[in-house]
């Protein structure tokens, strides 16, 4: 299902954040230049009709921090000023989430020209990336491809609003048993539903209404089951 992303400003106290983005910005030049709105008409039929909603198709991924170009031999960073940001340590935060710091010299930023602009507030300039960065730009790669162009829009029009149906409808937001082997068979079982609806409801034979509808009961009864048992109490052979 298709999702929009409606902008807020985010307050905190007298501190709003997109006052802080310098006009010169790539991604703010960009959205007061274009208007990409039709995107929304233009992707509507790769989206499905349920399902949780996606990512706004005009929200822009920063796969590269702008003016900051990554030397992957050395691990660092390379300022607008051509001054380095060296990998400083790891960080966890509270979530478990793991993030590599990387941050300039004290001195190189307090004698920088631009620094108004590149760090107002603090010190020195400092980048946070998850440790997972190279994975993710891997990803983002491979997503923008030809190849993966192609295969996105088979998932959006396939695999994806079935998912949207067994979460919200199914009631597949959590499974009730333990293991995985319990876990396969619940999906199948659900599977098995989801499939049965839908040929009677795409053109199954009349003479084999009744009997399917049967079956859907009997599986929705097997679903409720395995949901009220948390402790694994339905036992499968």
């Amino acid at each position: 299902m298709q999702g929009r992303k409606d902008y807020t400003e985010k307050l905190f106290t007298s501190f709003q954040l997109s006052s802080r983005v310098p006009k010169e910005n790539l991604y703010r030049k960009l959205r007061e230049t274009l208007d990409l709105r039709f995107l929304y008409k233009d992707t509507k039929e790769l989206y499905g009709k349920t399902g949780n909603p996606s990512i706004d198709p005009i929200v822009f991924f920063k796969p590269e921090i702008e003016g900051f170009p990554y030397n992957k031999e050395k691990d660092e960073y390379r300022c607008p000023m051509d001054k380095p940001l060296p990998f400083k340590g790891f960080y966890t935060s509270l979530d478990g989430s793991v993030y590599r710091n990387y941050w300039a010299a004290p001195k190189e930023c307090k004698a920088c020209p631009m620094k108004s602009t590149c760090a107002p507030k603090i010190h020195y300039r400092k980048i946070t990336r998850t440790v997972y960065d190279e994975q993710y730009m891997r990803a983002y790669n491979r997503q923008h491809s030809k190849r993966g162009k192609q295969m996105k829009k088979l998932r959006q029009s396939t695999v994806e609003p079935v998912f949207g149906s067994l979460t919200h409808y199914y009631g597949l937001r959590k499974i009730g048993v333990l293991g995985q082997a319990g876990a396969h068979k619940v999906m199948l079982m659900a599977a098995i539903a989801f499939n049965l609806k839908k040929y009677l409801r795409k053109g199954g034979r009349k003479s084999s209404q009744t009997f399917f509808e049967a079956i859907i009961d009997i599986l929705r009864q097997h679903l409720i089951a395995i949901s009220a048992n948390p402790a694994n109490q339905y036992k499968f052979s």
